[in-house]
This record gives C-alpha cells, sequence and structure tokens, in this order.
C-alpha cells in the first residue's frame, strides 16, 4: 500500500498502490476534491486505473483524497484513502507601480517618482502553498523601517493568494536602483523587477496650464552699470526689467 500522505509538485507523476492479499478480488479508484466534486481518475491518456493508479503531470486541479475500493464478495467494500497534496510554484506576479500596472502606459509615465515622495509598490501572486514575499532592493533583503514598510495579506476573495506593498518613503537620489518582488514557497519562487531613477524636482515654478500660453522667452542684455531682462509671450508686449551688475568684488 501507499502511504496515506502524498504531497507532490504539479507537473510530477502521482503513483498511489492498492494490492490485497489476494489477486482475485476485485480493485477500483474514486476521488473528490476538496470541495467535494469528484476527480475523474479511469479517463486520459495520462492515467493508469487498476490496482495501481498512476496519473502523469498532475496538477493543482487533481488535488484531493484518492479512494482505493476492495470488493470482497460480501458487505460492504473495503476502502483505503489517500490524501494528495499538489504544490504549485508561485503564480506569475502581477506588479504595480503606484496603483498602476507596470505594463500600462501610465506606469512608464509614472514610474520615476519625482525627490520627496513615497512610493508604493506591490505585487499580486499566489501558489500552493501560499507563497511568503520578500522584497529587495540591490539584492539586499529589505524589512520594515523608518525608509521601508512592507505590508502584505492574503485576499479573502481567492484561495492561496497573496498581495505584497513595499512603500518607500521619503524617495531620495540615493534610493534609485533596482528593487525586486520575490515569492517563495516549497515548489519553487517567482520574481519581479522593478527599476526606479527617481527626479528632481523642476526649478523656477510650476509648468504652464494647458489655457496658459506657451512659448515664453526670456533674453539678457547688459550695460555698465545695470542688467536688462525682457520677458517675451507670443501676443503679448515684451516685459522690461532692470537689476544692478554685480561687479565681482562683493560692490554692486
Amino acid at each position: 500500500m501507499s502511504p496515506k500522505e502524498n504531497a507532490l509538485k504539479s507537473g510530477e507523476e502521482l503513483s498511489l498502490f492498492c494490492q490485497p492479499q489476494d489477486p482475485s478480488l476485485k480493485v477500483w479508484w474514486t476521488a473528490k476534491d476538496a470541495t467535494g466534486n469528484n476527480i475523474d481518475v479511469t479517463r486520459g491518456f495520462d492515467r493508469v486505473a487498476g490496482r495501481n493508479l498512476i496519473i502523469r503531470n498532475i496538477q493543482g486541479n487533481q488535488a484531493g483524497i484518492y479512494t482505493c475500493h476492495v470488493e470482497i464478495g460480501f458487505g460492504s467494500p473495503i476502502r483505503r484513502h489517500f490524501n494528495v497534496i499538489v504544490k504549485e510554484r508561485p503564480w506569475p506576479i502581477d506588479a504595480f507601480i503606484s496603483d498602476f500596472k507596470v505594463d500600462s502606459l501610465l506606469a512608464q509615465y509614472n514610474k520615476d517618482p519625482t525627490y520627496g515622495e513615497d512610493v508604493d509598490l506591490r505585487c499580486e501572486t499566489g501558489g500552493i502553498p501560499t507563497p511568503s514575499v520578500q522584497w529587495l532592493k540591490d539584492g539586499r533583503l529589505l524589512s520594515n523601517s523608518y525608509k521601508y514598510i512592507v505590508t502584505s495579506y492574503e485576499p479573502a476573495y481567492k484561495d492561496d493568494a497573496v498581495i505584497s506593498k513595499l512603500t518607500v518613503k521619503n524617495f531620495q537620489r540615493y534610493d534609485a536602483g533596482r528593487y525586486q518582488c520575490k515569492a517563495v514557497n516549497d515548489a519553487g519562487t517567482q520574481q519581479q523587477d522593478f527599476v526606479i531613477r527617481g527626479v528632481a524636482t523642476s526649478v523656477g515654478g510650476s509648468m504652464p496650464s494647458d489655457d496658459e500660453d506657451i512659448g515664453q522667452s526670456a533674453a539678457l542684455t547688459s550695460r555698465r552699470g545695470e542688467i536688462k531682462i525682457s520677458i517675451c509671450q507670443p501676443g503679448r508686449p515684451c516685459q522690461m526689467d532692470s537689476m544692478p551688475e554685480y561687479s565681482g568684488d562683493g560692490e554692486i
């Protein structure tokens, strides 16, 4: 007889043996998944059902309780149950930057934060068993601190899933680099990289709004003792301003 507990990775071969001492006794198999639905164990090119049950390339939806029935000629058949667990490596990761999926145009536009902002990176994955999620920066494992906040939880709407978020507080130039979300369980790993660079705050005020004139130009002219500044916008007269010229010796 096979052991009562059988754990395999997705894609491996399941072999269960049920061999009564009397070879003339009839043997057959049934199986149910975790929700009580029947699993077909007799049909398909990838399985052999007799005294030995073999399922090649087993998948997660074939996990459950397998039962060997032995007909002894009188009374109820003798039954033996086998628990089959199929482990699945972490699923491909859905990754988000500031709530935009990484492969979207919005994520590409918003992926480089302004220095001083908080940056949110999020990974959604799952597996059997539910994987744990680690966050790394340039290969270094991150943990909760004043700079990094890591939160992970298992959503109620999906079995075996996990959502993990990394918040980088007050993003600065030295925070730029390669961040990595890594999901790990007994069946394998899955990972997603984020390359975050960051940009400096623009100097000289905010960008003009859509209803403001753009194309503004400025020119500097210098005469002895003063500097004149001309600021011109399309459709408007140029504005002149002047300021004393700096002599270079601390005097004006």
